[in-house]
C-alpha cells in the first residue's frame, strides 16, 4: 500500500511540476484529473474548429503521442 501511495504523490508531483497544468493529489484507485491551462490562442483555434479545447488536445495527444487521454467536458 506504501508504494501505491509513494507513486500516486509522485505523479500529482510531476504534474503539478509541469507549465499550465495542476493537479489534485491522486488517491484511491489511482486516477489522476490533471488540468490543463490553455492560452486564449488555443481556446479560439478550437473553437474555430468547432470543438471544445480539451477535446482538441486530447486528439492532438492521440495522434502526436500514441497516449489516449480523455477530455474533462465530456463529462460535463
Amino acid at each position: 500500500m506504501s508504494g501505491l501511495k509513494s507513486r500516486a504523490k509522485l505523479l500529482t508531483s510531476a504534474f503539478n511540476s509541469m507549465k499550465n497544468i495542476t493537479c489534485t493529489e491522486i488517491e484511491g484507485a489511482m486516477y489522476g484529473f490533471p488540468r490543463v491551462h490553455f492560452s486564449q490562442k488555443f481556446i479560439e483555434q478550437a473553437k474555430s474548429q468547432g470543438k471544445q479545447p480539451d477535446f482538441l488536445y486530447c486528439l492532438d495527444m492521440v495522434n502526436e503521442t500514441g497516449i489516449m487521454t480523455v477530455p474533462g467536458s465530456g463529462f460535463g
